[in-house]
């Protein structure tokens, strides 16, 4: 899978039989110098598959190759094989790019953590990235949901993290649930009562797949997830899908093996208060409860009040106490 880390080592003779489709095998855990290996020569590769190489080495016969590299996932600090420094390093796949802009097709790959280095135009001016980055137990151990290059929601606690996302890239609902110690019905029955169409993004904590039933599977599997089976003993798991419909994004990756990493560029509504209705404010209950999107709040009954004029609120408000926040 792209990210997983790669180690490859020759030993005796490994130069005679090697064909270019397995070069190009190699080179695509970010290799360059498997074209050098000589007969019965040695050579080392601590690589990515769809990345850089984190280390690599080739000898003639008669020396040895050696090659290191402390991985952690999202950073990778490499030690060189040519003297004691130290390197810190940044896939971009781990970046979250801000409202407009997309993640590079080679994120994998492609080393930065910044926008000029990780990021494209998106489609359009309205669109924005939707991600999950999820690490098991051994590398990180959390799940991390964002939107428009803003963190919605940060999962420390074990299992699954199920999040639904509004039209307008805000968080509607989210729940963990823990599916190595409890039973995962509750999971199921939460994504079993979300409506088709319904954006949902799923990430994985320390271990979640221990008690994850049929059931719980198959309600994922409804979010268009096909890679759910494969959930394996603190794996980590991401899924950015709909309800009733496709999974836009999705990957798995077992124990040591890093970050899996969801994410998708969509189209991010936000609502216009010209358009609704007038709340109604003679009633006993007039609509208050709402969210903040983009500095404004948007009431749950969809509809908003109108804003008095100067003159008017001024009289109106006379000799009242009058406090303001924001």
């Amino acid at each position: 899978e792209q990210g997983a880390l790669v180690l490859i080592a020759s030993k005796d003779e490994a130069q005679g039989n090697i064909s270019s489709a397995a070069k190009t095998a190699i080179k695509s855990c970010g290799a360059t110098l498997i074209d050098s290996l000589e007969y019965r020569g040695s050579y080392v590769l601590i690589g990515i598959k769809g990345g850089a190489a984190l280390a690599e080495k080739a000898v003639p016969d008669g020396q040895v190759a050696e090659a290191a590299a402390e991985y952690d996932s999202a950073t990778v600090v490499l030690l060189t094989t040519t003297g004691p420094t130290t390197t810190g390093v940044r896939f971009c796949s781990m970046f979250r790019c801000p409202g407009g802009l997309t993640l590079k097709s080679d994120m994998w790959s492609r080393v930065g953590d910044d926008a000029t280095a990780c990021c494209d135009e998106a489609t359009g001016p309205d669109f924005g990235d939707v991600g999950v980055q999820s690490a098991g137990f051994a590398d990180g151990n959390e799940a991390v949901f964002y939107a428009n290059g803003k963190t919605l929601f940060t999962a420390s606690q074990r299992g699954l993290t199920v999040l639904t996302l509004r039209k307008d890239g805000t968080r509607k609902a989210s729940a963990t649930f823990d599916t190595f110690g409890d039973s995962s019905e509750a999971l199921a029955t939460f994504i079993e009562g979300l409506k088709d169409g319904t954006m949902v993004l799923v990430g994985a904590t320390d271990e979640a797949s221990t008690n994850l039933t049929a059931r719980a599977r198959a309600a994922i599997k409804g979010c268009g997830a096909r890679q759910i089976d494969s959930l394996g003993f603190r794996s980590a798991y991401a899924l950015v899908g709909v309800k009733g419909g496709d999974a836009l994004a999705e990957m798995v990756k077992p124990t040591l093996q890093g970050y899996a990493v969801a994410v998708a560029s969509v189209q991010i509504v936000v609502e216009v208060e010209a358009e609704k209705p007038i709340c109604e404010a003679r009633v006993p209950e007039p609509p208050v409860k709402g969210y903040l999107s983009n500095g404004n709040l948007n009431l749950d009954a969809s509809c908003r009040y109108r804003l008095w004029e100067r003159d008017a609120t001024s009289q109106c408000l006379q000799g009242s106490w009058v406090i303001l926040t924001g």
